[in-house]
């Protein structure tokens, strides 16, 4: 299952990152991104792009976050099962 998942991330973004750390370089970056939005008039091009980006990014740290989430869950299942299975196996 595990490998299924990290199949699918490294075919959606192109290499298999440490899914445990990588949101947070991209959060403290939508944390800066929005003290940008917080400091420019709301009336400015730019204001309007940022806005556009910030919410793209913010977007896709969500389906990211829901990604780790879906990888971990499918990580502790196929762990709980292999630990089971050795837990009854029985050699002779």
């Amino acid at each position: 299952m595990l490998a299924e998942g990290l199949e699918w991330f490294r075919r959606e973004h192109g290499s298999v990152l440490d899914v445990t750390v990588f949101p947070t370089p991209a959060i403290e970056k939508e944390q800066m991104s929005g003290a940008k939005l917080r400091e420019m008039p709301t009336t400015a091009e730019a204001y309007k792009r940022y806005l556009t980006k910030f919410d793209r990014q913010t977007q896709q740290i969500e389906r990211l976050q829901r990604v780790i989430r879906t990888l971990r869950q499918r990580e502790y299942e196929a762990r709980t099962a292999y630990e089971a299975y050795l837990r009854n196996l029985r050699v002779e």
